[in-house]
């Protein structure tokens, strides 16, 4: 579970929720096995990640969910992020799409991008050391 650490905001005064995020879906919008071959598609949009975080505290507040790719064996990067306001005792289901550039890298021979297969971690939190859930994408 994943706890609230006080934080009050300056603009609407209220507090952090105390949250627990409890699944992780992604949907692809891209066939299986075409996105690996696919090289400058910006602005292609590739997956919807469904993300539910639930206000488990006692008080109304915010959550600042975020969502990272991570390409295991490389690097973890941010790529998408939502603030909520939650009711005490609400869930709610984030979507964050993610686009081809915010998954894809340079090539080898630095000759341009793409998306190269392997494993990724798809991981969404209050930041990106605190990712309470992820899920693990293969790609081909």
């Amino acid at each position: 579970m994943q706890q609230g650490d006080g934080f009050v905001s300056p603009v609407d005064g209220e507090g952090r929720a105390d949250v627990r995020y409890n699944t992780i879906l992604v949907r692809s919008a891209v066939p299986a096995g075409q996105l690996t071959s696919w090289t400058n598609h910006v602005g292609e949009l590739i997956w919807e990640i469904y993300v539910t975080v639930t206000n488990v505290g006692n008080t109304d507040g915010n959550e600042l969910v975020q969502l990272h790719v991570e390409e295991i064996g490389n690097y973890r990067r941010l790529v998408g992020f939502t603030h909520i306001h939650l009711e005490a005792g609400a869930s709610e289901i984030v979507v964050v799409p993610v686009q081809w550039q915010d998954v894809a890298s340079l090539n080898a021979d630095g000759a341009g991008m793409k998306i190269h297969p392997g494993k990724y971690n798809i991981i969404s939190g209050a930041n990106s050391n605190r990712g309470p859930v992820q899920t693990e994408v293969h790609l081909t």
